[in-house]
């Protein structure tokens, strides 16, 4: 992994959430967008996360994607 890391040192992140208990408005300023999003992140779980490992070059070394466990009956969402 190490070896890798150093001939990919871009690692990029992407990660999903079940749903937006706040929605924002469109022309929201930076801070309300900041905060509603901090309010959906801290109160609903993690469902997915993609990882990808790249060079300056653009060539991609590895895509990684884990989904996580999602119960609808237990798990807060928006409806």
């Amino acid at each position: 992994m190490e070896d890798t890391l150093h001939d990919y040192p871009i690692v990029s992140d992407d990660a999903e959430f079940p749903s937006c208990l706040r929605s924002t408005p469109r022309h929201a300023a930076e801070e309300v967008r900041f905060t509603d999003k901090k309010h959906n992140v801290d109160n609903t779980d993690l469902i997915q996360l993609g990882v990808s490992l790249s060079n300056q070059k653009d060539t991609v070394a590895a895509i990684l994607q884990f989904n996580l466990a999602f119960d609808l009956d237990r798990d807060l969402h928006a409806n």
